[in-house]
């Protein structure tokens, strides 16, 4: 589902999203189409994302594309659902455990006073409201969004962290993840949750955008101190270790997002918002046209990269 909902109507905002909406009819079928036909099992959303529209999106979806969800679906025939999708469309289920479906909780509206809450009771009411809008019975991944943004690593320690462990322990999710540009951040929360929590497995999975592409490396570059088990002090800074190397170590998944970055690495170049510097900007331009007048798209060769 789209990053906003607006769309020029009211109707597609978070509290009056309508399934029946002919903008929202074509969202869900982008959404059937790229499980039932592409091969596509991962959907990654957040509150954050059309400020809850996404996640209602995904819900109506899985309305739809559920296998569990079929006494949902079927036992009315008056049912919305049954009104609006063919019958032939009903019968292409999907069971619950083949796909993977990731939400995130720190980052929500777009009010600056209401868009971030890292806070225990938030997190709590998040990831209950994310299951509830999404159907999906429970969440795969639970992510911490965009950390970099919180007044400070101690509340992310003393609350959040400790409330996701809570809905993991629920079982509300399954994973526990960490989005985010800054690979300082991250790892600094990594570091000091192994030291919080012990020996306990907390983060199963971290995902980090534009440091894996054609302008920046630094997802692999030594950059960190090497596990404690190292023993060897002397040569601590000769033996520092990748972003990637240490996620390895850890036993957590790597998810390298933006391989465009953020549209840098397209003919069209970047969205006017984008915060990269003004020389990297110009470089990422030059690369395209020099891609261009040899007849390669640079997005199709940032890719390949």
């Amino acid at each position: 589902p789209p990053a906003t909902a607006t769309a020029g109507s009211s109707l597609l905002m978070r509290d009056t999203l309508k399934k029946s909406h002919v903008r929202v009819q074509t969202w869900i079928e982008t959404i059937r189409h790229a499980i039932l036909n592409c091969g596509i099992n991962l959907l990654d959303t957040a509150p954050w994302y059309g400020h809850g529209t996404s996640e209602i999106v995904i819900g109506f979806a899985m309305e739809d594309l559920l296998a569990d969800n079929d006494h949902t679906t079927n036992n009315n025939s008056n049912n919305h659902a049954t009104t609006t999708t063919s019958s032939s469309k009903m019968r292409q289920r999907v069971s619950r455990s083949d796909l993977i479906i990731n939400t995130k909780v720190g980052r929500y509206d777009a009010d600056p006073s209401q868009q971030f809450d890292f806070s225990y009771q938030r997190t709590i009411a998040s990831t209950r409201e994310s299951v509830r809008r999404m159907k999906c019975q429970y969440v795969d991944v639970l992510q911490l969004h965009d950390p970099e943004f919180s007044p400070s690593i101690s509340l992310l320690l003393e609350e959040t962290i400790p409330a996701m462990l809570h809905c993991q322990a629920q079982g509300w999710v399954r994973a526990l993840g960490i989005t985010g540009y800054s690979l300082d951040v991250q790892h600094e929360i990594m570091v000091e949750s192994q030291k919080r929590f012990g020996t306990t497995i907390v983060w199963n999975q971290s995902l980090t955008y534009s440091h894996c592409n054609l302008h920046d490396g630094s997802l692999f570059q030594p950059q960190f101190p090497p596990p404690k088990n190292d023993n060897n002090d002397n040569d601590h800074e000769e033996k520092r270790i990748s972003f990637a190397d240490f996620c390895k170590a850890n036993g957590i998944v790597l998810l390298a997002a933006a391989p465009l970055s953020m549209g840098l690495l397209t003919p069209s170049g970047p969205p006017d918002w984008h915060p990269a510097l003004p020389e990297l900007k110009e470089a990422c331009r030059t690369a395209a046209e020099l891609c261009a007048n040899l007849d390669v798209d640079i997005a199709t060769l940032a890719l390949l990269y």
